[in-house]
């Protein structure tokens, strides 16, 4: 019986103890997550709210003794949301705050801060006054990755969970110290942006507050993306950009520009640069000093402002209007087909020349007038007489077309004794020595006033 006795004596006891441990556990857990928020609400958000005071190498806080050690008390005073966490944690050991600058030495604004929220004493078992390396473990757990203590093997040193991390003991080489690191390179600053572009962004950043208001980001010097969404109040679907809107929906694309404005191309230095498509572009009007096409259609007229048109550069010649009534071959060139060339109007030419027939639907009028059994040259001329006759040249002499020999008595040719312009004789012309005349014909000699003379060929 009395061993029976021990032994239920003895059950009780372990099933105490284990629930005790248990207890125990909880409280340290409890603890660390009690660390965890006093440092997010206190540390992290102390170096948020003052960060460029404490870059300095001697920061000044409005009531605050120490910036790089403030207590409980001082921060419940600046507004940090502390307010409903006591000044003291397991035990009764106060929360205490340590801040610096990394990297030692630095200078502003290449610091950056961090700190450590730590019990002021060790995290111990009340009952037997050691420390509970179970207890240790559960309030680690329970401040996450930015938790840590210090043990017996590295009393100087708090280390962060699996050794990811560490920093000098605040309290000296006191084992069990409870604290929780902060500031930059910390767990608790993942939601923040860094500076210095170190830390990389794993969401969505967004710049609408929980009243709806969107927020602008400025002075950025460039932005890197792959696309940008911008579906605006006003110019939906546009990026701005002073005062011009880049436009563009699930087909089409805009350039939309103030009242007047325009569009241009440029390079980086503000020079006019090219426009270039492998497909059509669809405009109104285009304005340009040259326009370089391999082809061109148009539905309308090509037209052409003041004393200008087309042009060949390769050749040197084209199409051009100087006045209001002629288009005019440039730099005289000529106009050449294998087809007709119709006028309705009249034909103005200063010589004209056929390879085939020349045909009238009409009459043809003959403008040169000459003198029957005068000389001529070439034949095969075509003339008339005064009163209308045609004439023909014929072996040198304009005759009647169906006319025989003249007539004697009849007069070729003109030589003059003084020089002046000779006349052919039926194509036998006479520039030095006597004139001489043809067959059938004899030389004559006539004076004239002045004592000059003249020779002609006289038809026997």
């Amino acid at each position: 019986m009395l061993i029976a006795s021990t032994l239920l004596a003895i059950g009780l006891s372990a099933g105490l103890w284990a629930a005790r441990q248990e207890a125990l556990a909880d409280a340290f857990k409890a603890q660390g997550e009690t660390l965890k928020a006093i440092g997010n609400a206190g540390g992290n958000e102390y170096i948020l709210r003052y960060y460029n005071e404490l870059q300095k190498a001697a920061p000044s806080i409005p009531g605050v003794a120490d910036p790089y050690r403030p207590t409980m008390a001082e921060l419940k005073a600046l507004g940090l949301p502390l307010q409903n966490f006591a000044d003291t944690g397991w035990t009764s050991l106060p929360y205490r705050f340590r801040f610096q600058r990394v990297p030692a030495g630095c200078t502003p604004p290449a610091c950056d801060v961090n700190g450590l929220v730590y019990l002021a004493g060790p995290l111990t078992d009340p009952a037997t006054g050691g420390v509970y390396g179970r207890g240790l473990g559960e309030a680690i757990s329970a401040i996450g990755g930015d938790g840590g203590f210090s043990d017996e093997f590295s009393p100087a040193t708090i280390s962060g969970f699996g050794g990811q991390w560490s920093q000098p003991n605040p309290m000296g080489s006191q084992i069990g110290t409870l604290a929780m690191q902060v500031g930059y390179a910390t767990l608790g600053w993942q939601q923040f942006l860094r500076r210095d572009g170190s830390l990389p962004m794993t969401g969505t950043l967004n710049m609408r507050d929980a009243a709806g208001t969107r927020h602008s980001i400025a002075n950025v010097n460039a932005l890197d993306a792959q696309s940008a969404t911008l579906p605006g109040a006003s110019n939906a679907n546009s990026l701005r950009v002073g005062n011009t809107y880049f436009y563009g929906d699930g087909l089409n694309s805009a350039v939309r520009t103030p009242a007047g404005g325009g569009f241009h191309v440029q390079d980086v230095n503000g020079n006019a640069a090219d426009i270039k498509s492998s497909r059509d572009i669809y405009t109104r009007d285009v304005y340009a000093n040259t326009t370089q096409a391999n082809e061109s259609y148009v539905n309308g007229w090509f037209r052409a402002r003041n004393d200008s048109g087309l042009y060949w550069e390769k050749w040197g010649g084209g199409w051009y209007m100087g006045d209001g009534s002629w288009i005019r071959a440039l730099n005289g060139k000529g106009i050449w087909t294998s087809g007709a060339m119709q006028a309705d109007g009249s034909v103005t030419s200063g010589y004209i020349s056929s390879w085939g027939r020349v045909r009238s639907g009409e009459y043809m009028q003959i403008d040169g007038i000459a003198n029957e059994n005068w000389g001529c040259a070439p034949n095969g001329l075509i003339g008339r007489d005064g009163p209308g006759a045609l004439l023909s040249c014929q072996d040198g002499i304009w005759k009647k077309l169906g006319g025989g020999e003249p007539p004697a008595g009849s007069l070729c040719g003109v030589q003059w004794n003084t020089g002046r312009p000779t006349v052919a004789c039926m194509g036998i012309s006479w520039v030095t020595g006597p004139m001489a005349c043809p067959g059938g014909w004899g030389r004559t000699e006539v004076l004239v006033e002045g004592g000059n003379r003249m020779h002609m060929c006289v038809k026997y």
